[in-house]
Formats: structure tokens, sequence, C-alpha cells
């Protein structure tokens, strides 16, 4: 793998969108931090910005989308045995482990340069939130499957830990004339 493209690929883990949902509980208020809503998160490595995210739902659990880009050389060496070219987004579900930590699972689809399903990358991720419910820390791993097979039921070729990072929560920078 290229140098600095774990560090890349680990940030892509994390997110949430605001549209409708109450304001983050405090971490103190007894239910913890509100997982809903958008987080936006930076390459350490590179220092640009690489990802964001978005959760819904309400109170354990809710849906999960992840953006990221996984460039096609990047692609190449996680799936040698093709022609990779490109990825969905990752989609998938989130839920509460405890009052700030929650765990999410996202997958997206590889598809080689014929637009064919070629494999499936999955996240999987505890994301905890800080006391103030507007910095997540991510702690996510990466599995790898052939595109016949069930990330449900069967094992991965290939999986791997990704490096800790951080989300920060986006908020509202009103206009002003």
């Amino acid at each position: 793998m290229k140098a600095g493209l774990s560090g890349w690929f680990l940030t892509a883990i994390a997110g949430v969108v605001m549209l409708g949902v109450p304001a983050p509980s405090e971490a103190g208020s007894g239910q913890g931090c509100q997982f809903q809503g958008s987080w936006f998160g930076f390459n350490s490595v590179s220092g640009y910005a690489d990802w964001m995210s978005a959760a819904g739902g309400a109170g354990h659990f809710g849906n999960y989308t992840l953006e990221v880009v996984v460039d096609a050389a990047t692609l190449k060496a996680l799936f040698p045995f093709g022609e990779p070219e490109r990825h969905s987004l990752f989609r998938g579900n989130w839920q509460r482990a405890d009052g700030n930590t929650f765990e999410i699972t996202v997958i997206a689809i590889v598809y080689d340069t014929s637009d064919q399903p070629l494999g499936i990358m999955q996240i999987n991720a505890r994301d905890t939130l800080d006391s103030t419910c507007n910095t997540m820390y991510i702690e996510p791993e990466l599995k790898l499957y052939l595109a016949n097979q069930d990330p449900f039921e069967e094992d991965p070729f290939f999986e791997m830990p990704l490096t800790h990072h951080y989300g920060h929560r986006m908020s509202v920078d009103p206009y002003a004339e």
C-alpha cells in the first residue's frame, strides 16, 4: 500500500446530517450525546479534508452514509485481481453502544472498468463523542469481500485495522451580509 494511503483511507469513517434533529445533548445530560447530524474529517497525513458523513434516525439506532473517494490506484491495491475503477457511497447503520459511544457498519460496492461489481468494502467503527458532543474519536476497521461473497455470512478475504482519527460535527454558520 502507498505511504500515507492507510491514513487517508482510515480517516474515511464517521458522519451525520442535522435535518430537523434537535441540538445535541450534552454528555452529562443522562442520555448521552445525540449521534444524528453531519460530520466532517481531515486527513491528518495530507492535511486535506477527505470525508463527510451523515447519520439519521432517532434514539439508539439509525442509518448512516459515508462519503469518501477511494481512487482507482488504491482500489487496485485492495482488489489486485481485477480492474477496479470506482465504488459506491458507503451506506449502512449505526447503533448506540452506551452513553456517548456508537457502533457503525457501512458497505460500498467496488466496480470494474466495465461497471460490473468486483468486490465489497465494509467499514466497522466505534465512534466515541467527547463531552461537548461535537468531536468524535473514530476506531475503524476495513474488511474486503469478493462481489459474490455475502458480507453478513462469509469471512472477508482481507481485513485490517485502520488508523484512529477524529471527526467534527458540522454546525450552522449563519449568513451575514
